[in-house]
């Protein structure tokens, strides 16, 4: 059982949106440092709370994903139909994703089949602002049919240039893939990971290796 502090939930339903937001910023990596997403029922309620009140913040909204219920489903599919053209992003420097594709992503958490179906036609584009958002998500992704196709990324070499150190080379794609599924699938690499310098090519087929390993063809 998670032991969310009573502040927080009280400031889920704060009236000032920024308050919302930043509650639901915490919870959301608290839990997902933690692993643990078995809210309360009181919990539950303070989550869908905010985001009925307008809290569109894709932490906010991920979490909906972890609470079963009609309820929670009824309000996504509300976000979706009323706000889903709009942008989102959990911390402020990461990239914008619509929400109508962060709310797929919450209903393929609660199994949703057409969420399911709407996410695999995007994996075949894999446009770099939602791949992004997947790979620093990644946790929020159970489908093994899914999971192998985010896992063609591991072949992309498209450069992700923020936050690379004065005269070290752009990160791609594929180097952040390789963190994502080493900490979702709780890989175990012979190599060091660091979050600021590119991979070997022989670190990578390392790793996909491993994935055929875990995931079903």
């Amino acid at each position: 059982m998670s032991t969310i502090p009573k502040t927080l939930l009280i400031q889920l339903v704060e009236d000032e949106p920024q308050t919302r937001e930043r509650a639901a910023i915490t919870l959301y990596r608290d839990s997902e440092s933690e692993r643990v997403f078995n809210f309360t029922a009181n919990e539950a309620e303070a989550i869908r709370r905010s985001v009925e009140l307008g809290n569109r913040n894709a932490a906010a909204l991920l979490m909906m994903g972890r609470i079963p219920g009609a309820e929670s489903q009824e309000l996504l599919r509300q976000v979706r139909n009323t706000d889903g053209a709009g942008l989102t992003k959990v911390e402020n420097w990461a990239p914008a994703v619509p929400v109508a594709f962060v709310v797929d992503v919450a209903f393929s958490h609660l199994g949703d089949t057409d969420a399911r179906a709407r996410l695999l036609a995007w994996s075949a584009q894999q446009d770099l602002g939602t791949l992004r958002f997947v790979l620093s998500e990644l946790a929020e992704i159970d489908d093994p049919t899914l999971l192998r196709a985010i896992a063609q990324s591991l072949d992309d070499e498209r450069e992700v240039p923020e936050g690379v150190p004065s005269g070290a080379a752009p990160r791609r794609v594929c180097d952040s893939a390789v963190d994502a599924f080493v900490q979702r699938l709780s890989l175990q690499p012979s190599f060091a990971l660091h979050s600021a310098r590119r991979y070997e090519a022989s670190n990578i087929a390392e790793i996909k290796a491993q994935l055929d390993a875990v995931l079903p063809q």
